[in-house]
């Protein structure tokens, strides 16, 4: 097995190029896989911090070396798989004070998912009892992506976080700008609705 296949967020992408490309869409996926052995035979690029972009960079790039519009493609794959999780989200919801409990540890998860140990350099814009918000000013899988000559690619990931941030009934939690986009920062907000 490829190492590309055992990225659990993009073999459904596999499966959506075949169905719509055929072998081309084969083609497509082998190209990608055989980059993504030789990107990662770099100890820099197996270690990094943002490596989760990195099917990004080789699909981007196979995609668009076969002629295809990449940003649409990938940037809707990002789209699919957020609101997968988000309806996933929504489930979870049901359960009685999940989103209490969440709103009350939002502080940790936010730390731990952003904290600088991954990656991530951030700013903490306010706290609650109103509102948790946190800047990202600079977030490896953008950085891998930049390094990789691939920006663009990394938005697949940042359209999978906006949509699944859909799927709370009673937080509301936005997810509006991104630095791909061309913002200064990626803005994560989280309150009570």
């Amino acid at each position: 097995m490829r190492e590309l296949d055992k990225q659990k967020f993009y073999t459904e992408l596999h499966s959506i190029l075949i169905k719509k490309y055929g072998h081309i869409g084969e083609k497509i996926w082998q190209q990608a896989a055989d980059e993504y052995d030789n990107i990662m035979s770099d100890p820099h690029f197996k270690n990094h911090k943002g490596a989760f972009g990195i099917p990004a960079v080789v699909l981007y790039k196979s995609l668009r070396s076969f002629g295809k519009d990449a940003d649409r493609i990938m940037q809707k794959y990002g789209d699919r798989k957020g609101i997968q999780r988000a309806k996933a989200l929504r489930m979870m919801t049901y359960i009685p004070f999940f989103e209490d409990i969440a709103f009350l540890n939002c502080a940790k998860i936010l730390d731990y998912s952003s904290s600088e140990k991954r990656g991530y350099k951030r700013k903490i814009v306010s706290e609650p009892p109103e509102m948790y918000g946190v800047d990202i000013i600079s977030c490896p899988m953008h950085e891998v992506c930049k390094e990789l000559g691939e920006e663009n690619a990394v938005l697949c990931i940042c359209h999978m976080d906006k949509n699944m941030s859909k799927g709370y009934r009673k937080l509301d939690f936005q997810r509006r700008t991104a630095i791909p986009d061309g913002a200064e920062y990626c803005e994560y907000r989280v309150k009570k609705k």
